[in-house]
């Protein structure tokens, strides 16, 4: 029972097994834990280490995005409120990567003291990072100044700084002045407003490499301020169009330059334009495509800026997700609990790299053996005690590891940001990662397409045995090209480009090769119109055989005398073609020449004896035509003329067999002599099978 259910269920089995298999990588990979902050109400509060954290991480949200409430919880009379709005947005960040704050572990008490830090007033919310963490500082609790100067370099460790190729331009002029808006805790918040001592801010205004005026310029604005030495997310923001709140844009900017960082794009400036009035050649528009690989993504100019269209800034979603299936914040668990295994030594060099990155890349490796070669020895165990016959395991066995190292090519490849290597190197990487990944997957589907073809030469329809190996070959010659396209377009080919030269290329081949053209079109009317199928015997330009194979060239036709013959299929589908083997009925006639010393009523007889057993008999057309049909010098002949219904040639060969014998039979039972020389004129069927010719 398990057999036969296997043999009709064993694709989805396979495909089941495998996605099950690639469902535990993946899960092996990454941690299901996610850190929640408390979405209690909160007010703005220092008077504890509890209500200070929940103060900075709540007004960053998006529901409540006041990062100039938050700034208020860094020490540091020295800093700018702009800087400070900086430093706690890195902050928060740095908590996400850290695995977000463990709530039950932070005090709510005023007076507070570490033990662990000799009773000071301090508290450490991370014990491996110890430059984090808050002191009393008169009757608030606030970051230290020395975190406030850690911050840019541990997010600097944390993070992958920005991969560019060529330094900044530092522009000389500046902007208007654009004063940093101060927000304090509203009534929304459920607490009653209480004043707020606010700092002396010195506006230096917007900072002089802030500009807009080409599409250089915003690119570089943009990356410029999400780098970690000068991190203003915010100024980044406002190279996005559209009237989306400032959160939703700084957002935006982020995912914007972790898109370009999971991709391995590094951003050559030098090759932008510095053009104000740049014109896009193609559309003929104020647009400036970032990169050709996401052509989705390009500037306008609204007024005197180029902006990141609002086009754009809605696509970020849907291109993020692309680019990180399994999360951003799941890939950066993954990066963290590498680092915290590897321990202190995590960030010293090996190799080229930071030790955790070299641990990532084994720990890859190993695990990819191993979750490789467990399930293809449980899975031929198991297709082994299903099937006995070889031939029926073949497939499965051939079938499914292409198909699983693919899959687990795929968690790579989508992982591989965690390990936030070096850019030039991440690229190479991800570019051969992404050839192995589409050579083991066509593998897998050319051996699928295998297995779909040898079962349908299996089949009894003749028109599936000709369909299926056509449409097999023609789907492997469209996914070697589309495989062959998009490795180029990964290698930086311009496929625009390419695609022009192909189509002015393909011109002079289509002169050069008209005939092996109109020998496919042949192929794929034949398939089409179905005038004959493989396996039926067809009479065409003098040749006569069954049909052996249809292929994207020729007809392949096996003659009786057991030779080859192949026609083009464009003169194929000119040709007119006898298809024998549609017969509804195979025609049988002959003519029995009966001696004329036999008596007339026994003649009668017996052309009544055989009318009755055409008649009766199951596998003969009704009708039957018998009768004394002339008068020779030397025989009576009677006309026998009867239509078989048999299906193949096997079939008649046997059929005609019981109907000479019935014929010689009768004659001898009723005492007829069939006259001498005489000879059946059986009808002649040009159309035996090819297993019947040796």
């Amino acid at each position: 029972m398990i057999k036969n259910w296997a043999a009709h269920k064993c694709p989805q089995g396979i495909l089941f097994f495998l996605f099950l298999c690639i469902g535990l990588f993946s899960q092996v990979s990454v941690s299901a834990e996610t850190a929640q902050n408390e979405k209690a109400k909160v007010k703005f509060s220092t008077k504890t280490p509890k209500a200070t954290m929940a103060s900075h991480l709540y007004f960053l949200e998006k529901a409540h995005y006041q990062p100039s409430v938050a700034a208020y919880t860094i020490a540091g009379d020295s800093l700018s409120l702009q800087v400070k709005i900086g430093m706690a947005l890195q902050l928060k960040q740095i908590f996400g990567r850290l695995g977000g704050v463990d709530w039950d572990e932070v005090p709510d008490k005023r007076n507070y003291k570490d033990g662990l830090l000799g009773g000071e007033k301090k508290f450490q919310p991370f014990d491996d990072f110890p430059e984090i963490y808050l002191e009393k500082i008169g009757a608030k609790w606030l970051y230290s100044e020395p975190t406030a100067n850690a911050i840019p370099i541990l997010y600097d460790r944390l993070f992958p700084s920005l991969n560019i190729q060529d330094e900044l331009v530092v522009l000389p002029d500046t902007l208007p002045d654009e004063p940093v808006e101060e927000f304090v805790p509203e009534d929304s918040l459920n607490v009653k407003p209480r004043p707020v001592k606010k700092p002396v801010v010195e506006n230096k205004g917007t900072p002089k490499e802030f500009r807009l005026k080409t599409p250089r310029q915003t690119l570089q604005t943009i990356f410029y301020f999400l780098a970690s030495d000068h991190y203003r997310p915010d100024l980044s923001a406002r190279a996005m169009e559209g009237d989306a709140e400032t959160a939703e844009k700084i957002e935006a900017a982020i995912k914007l330059k972790e898109i370009f960082d999971g991709m391995g794009i590094a951003i050559n400036f030098r090759d932008l334009s510095d053009d104000p009035n740049y014109t896009d050649t193609l559309t003929n528009e104020q647009r400036f495509v970032i990169h050709r690989r996401l052509p989705e993504l390009y500037l306008e100019k609204e007024g005197s800026q180029w902006l990141l269209s609002e086009v754009s800034v809605a696509m970020l979603d849907d291109i993020h997700s692309g680019v990180y299936l399994f999360g951003k914040e799941r890939i950066d668990n993954v990066a963290q609990k590498v680092q915290r295994w590897v321990g202190e030594t995590a960030r010293d060099p090996m190799w080229g790299l930071e030790r955790w990155q070299v641990a990532m890349i084994l720990l890859t490796i190993i695990l990819g053996i191993i979750f490789f070669i467990v399930p293809v020895t449980v899975f031929n165990f198991l297709v082994r005690a299903i099937y006995e016959d070889e031939d029926d395991r073949k497939y499965p066995m051939m079938i499914f590891p292409p198909l699983l190292a693919s899959g687990i090519f795929l968690v790579v490849f989508n992982f591989m940001p965690a390990a936030e290597l070096p850019i030039n190197f991440y690229s190479y990487l991800r570019f051969f990662t992404k050839v192995f990944f589409l050579i083991l997957l066509s593998s897998g589907a050319f051996r699928v397409l295998d297995w779909w073809t040898d079962r349908s030469h299996k089949k009894k329809t003749a028109k599936k045995r000709g369909l299926y190996p056509f449409l097999a070959m023609v789907m492997k010659i469209v996914t070697v090209i589309f495989v062959i396209l998009i490795l180029l377009s990964e290698a930086g080919v311009n496929m625009g480009k390419l695609l022009t030269g192909l189509s002015i290329g393909g011109i002079a081949l289509a002169l050069a090769a008209q005939e092996t053209i109109k020998n496919f079109f042949g192929s794929v009317m034949i398939l089409l119109d179905q005038p004959f199928t493989v396996g039926q015997w067809i009479s065409v330009d003098n040749f006569s055989g069954s049909v052996e194979e249809i292929g994207l060239r020729s007809t392949r036709i096996r003659t009786s005398d057991n030779s080859v013959v192949s026609i083009p299929n464009s003169k194929m589908a000119d040709f007119t073609v006898n298809n024998l083997g549609r017969r509804e009925y195979r025609k049988f006639r002959t003519v029995l020449r009966i001696s004329q010393n036999s008596p007339l009523p026994k003649i009668n007889g017996y052309v009544k004896g055989l009318r009755k057993y055409f008649e009766e008999h199951e596998h003969i057309r009704e009708n039957p035509r018998v009768y004394l049909y002339d008068v020779t010098a030397y025989s009576y002949d009677v006309l026998v003329y009867i239509y078989l219904n048999v299906a193949d040639y096997n079939e008649e060969l046997a059929l005609r067999h019981d109907l000479v014998h019935e014929i010689i039979r009768l004659a001898a039972e009723l005492d007829i002599h069939l006259a001498s020389g005489n000879k059946l004129s059986l009808a002649v069927d040009n159309n035996p099978p090819t297993n019947f010719i040796e």
